[in-house]
């Protein structure tokens, strides 16, 4: 795609950044030097706010793009509705093979907490396209240590913002760096529960059970 700004922001990273300098050269791109160690929802925040385009997207270091990515889901969200959000669908790549499972439909009013853990389906911020003002309206939740692209989407949702969800894969995620079950480490367990606690008391019963088969 042409016009293009593309914002990285380093969370106090201590990596020889030779490479990264090397890339820049010549291509629209800034950096924003976080001096601490502030976690993704608020590196994604800074970013947020330094953006000048109409539409954004996210990308975590350790994901990347497919090379239609940015073009197809433009070419999408000009077509829908806003305020709105578009997410796409992700694959994973483990030993140099990258695999897909299948992800449900997410229909027309399905509620976002029903869609990932009824139907088990997933949205991820690697995925993620929506015009900037919907990205300020809604922020991500920098007191968050876990569940923030849920989070992010449901605050959307209670704001007006409808998700829609396009099959096709956008990006790659390695599944060797996915981070390990949440009830595998007492102490994101005890931030999980309390975030389901604060969010879940309008959920269907059915979704509260299967959260927690999930986690």
């Amino acid at each position: 795609h042409g016009a293009l700004e593309i914002i990285i922001v380093d969370d106090a990273s201590t990596e020889d950044d030779q490479a990264l300098q090397a890339f820049i050269i010549g291509k629209p791109v800034r950096i924003l030097r976080i001096p601490r160690h502030c976690g993704a929802a608020e590196a994604r925040n800074h970013g947020i706010d330094a953006v000048s385009g109409e539409y954004i997207a996210f990308l975590d270091s350790d994901d990347y793009w497919l090379p239609n990515k940015i073009e197809r889901q433009l070419a999408i969200l000009k077509g829908l509705v806003q305020p709105c959000l578009l997410a796409g669908a992700l694959a994973y790549t483990k030993r140099g093979e990258i695999f897909q499972s299948g992800y449900p439909e997410l229909k027309p009013g399905t509620a976002i907490e029903d869609y990932l853990y009824v139907q088990q389906g997933v949205l991820q911020t690697t995925t993620f396209m929506m015009t900037t003002a919907v990205a300020r309206m809604v922020r991500f939740d920098e007191t968050l240590p876990v569940h923030q692209d849920t989070d992010f989407l449901l605050r959307a949702t209670a704001l007006g913002v409808t998700v829609h969800f396009d099959a096709d894969i956008v990006g790659v995620a390695d599944a060797g760096n996915a981070h390990p079950r949440i009830t595998n480490n007492t102490h994101h367990l005890e931030d999980s529960m309390a975030w389901f606690r604060s969010r879940s008391v309008h959920w269907r019963e059915l979704t509260r059970r299967a959260f927690l088969r999930h986690d």
